[in-house]
């Protein structure tokens, strides 16, 4: 690792992980559970593919309400918080539309509260410097607001999950099985499991193409998912994630934050950033969700 590498992880990882626990402590005892979803927009000026990688323009319908209609009907039953992104009034106005009549406990993140973030984090004493980190502008930073937002409203446990995803009904106790207990020598604080497609298929293909030939992220990490899924026990520690089906207790998100400098592969990061300061992840056999997804808008060398 070099010596950039090195001078990178320790500032922001110990700096945001000492403020939310003294945020923690002035708000009290942690409530019940949320799940979050960011979701994520764009519009004729706002040209965020370049970013993200399949996101809605706001003309269109996208995959949102497909999720909001299948929590719904499974009967969710903790609050569901939405993320949009790039945070922007047209971009929140269009989600307004789709939660609109709802019967579920939904919240907006909104630009305002974005702001009042930023201040809370200034008026802690948050550094400066790393304040222009505290946007929704990449994949990480979007996770680290959502964990932000969890730390100042006092919820113990975050379940996560994208605006593309669909559950079953056994989805909520299968994601908080485990959470806060002993498995072997470790206290289980985050896990995640398989994303599967509309086919069943529990591997993933999307970096598939002669362009990227000799990359082998895809093959790295579905050889992982491969060796998790043979292991005799449902639960077992791991060394990738998916950020569209992770869970997170306030143990771990108060002391590991995701990295808000990477433009990708936030998930597998966090992994690692949990193992930089002592945690395991855990891999959940039984943690299962479906995974349908819009065409991608960005070509690769965008990424």
């Amino acid at each position: 690792m070099d010596a950039t590498c090195n001078n990178v992880k320790p500032p922001w990882n110990i700096e945001i992980g000492m403020l939310l626990r003294s945020v923690i402590s002035f708000l009290g005892s942690p409530m019940a559970d949320c799940m979050i979803i960011p979701t994520d927009w764009s519009t004729s000026d706002i040209h965020s593919w370049r970013i993200f990688d399949h996101p809605t323009p706001i003309t269109e319908s996208g995959t949102l309400g497909r999720t909001l209609d299948n929590l719904e009907k499974v009967g969710y039953p903790d609050p569901i918080i939405l993320f949009p992104a790039p945070s922007d009034p047209s971009i929140e106005a269009r989600v307004r539309e789709i939660v609109a009549g709802r019967p579920l406990d939904i919240r907006i993140f909104t630009d305002t509260e974005l702001k009042l973030v930023r201040s809370t984090l200034e008026n802690y004493g948050f550094p400066t410097e790393l304040l222009i980190a505290v946007n929704m502008n990449s994949y990480g930073s979007v996770r680290n607001m959502e964990l932000l937002y969890a730390a100042l409203n006092g919820f113990e446990n975050v379940v996560m999950i994208d605006d593309d995803e669909c559950i079953e009904e056994g989805y909520h106790g299968a994601a908080l099985r485990y959470i806060g207990e002993r498995v072997g020598d470790s206290e289980v604080l985050g896990k995640t499991g398989c994303v599967v497609d509309e086919n069943g298929q529990k591997f993933y293909e999307g970096q598939a193409s002669q362009v990227l030939v000799s990359w082998l992220k895809d093959f790295l990490f579905n050889e992982n998912v491969r060796k998790q899924l043979e292991e005799p026990e449902r639960l077992s520690p791991c060394i990738v994630a998916f950020s569209g089906n992770m869970v997170l207790n306030r143990k771990m998100f108060l002391r590991v934050p995701f990295d808000p400098y990477g433009t990708r592969v936030e998930d597998d990061d966090y992994v690692i950033n949990a193992r930089y300061t002592g945690l395991k992840f855990f891999f959940d056999q039984n943690l299962v969700l479906l995974h349908l997804p819009l065409e991608r808008q960005g070509r690769y060398w965008t990424r």
